[in-house]
């Protein structure tokens, strides 16, 4: 059994791969906006009942759950198992949101497109040639 083997990225990986990173940024930074608001002004706490931020954590779910199939090998089943176990733990589940955000920017980036705080431009990388491939390895 091989310890590492190399994933064949084409343009429409790379496209896919940089809107959902960007879909999980906006994410984080709205489940943060509620969180902050929430907090500051007990007011809208008690109007919804912290409901915008659990509907936001659902939602966070999902978007975490896209970004890390789009990232990691289509046989790393067990790691996004694992991430979901690990995520139940509160400090934990940060550093592994800012590992896969990390490892979505270094697989941005071995594209030559640069990844900034909010992510990649889709133009910057819908703007790669369409035969475009990278050899990865996983």
């Amino acid at each position: 059994m091989a310890l590492f083997t190399e994933e064949v990225w084409t343009k429409k990986d790379f496209v896919d791969l940089a809107k959902r990173q960007q879909l999980f940024l906006w994410m984080m930074l709205a489940i943060l906006c509620v969180n902050v608001l929430s907090v500051a002004v007990p007011a809208v706490r008690v109007a919804t009942g912290g409901l915008a931020s659990r509907i936001l954590s659902f939602l966070a779910l999902y978007v975490v759950y896209k970004l890390m199939a789009a990232v990691l090998p289509a046989s790393a089943t067990w790691m996004i198992i694992a991430y979901f176990v690990l995520s139940l733990f509160p400090f934990v589940n940060l550093f592994l949101l800012a590992y896969l955000n990390s490892l979505a920017a270094q697989r941005l980036r071995v594209s030559g497109v640069r990844a900034g705080f909010f992510g990649s431009r889709i133009a910057d990388v819908e703007g790669l040639p369409d035969d475009f491939t990278v050899s990865i390895p996983v």
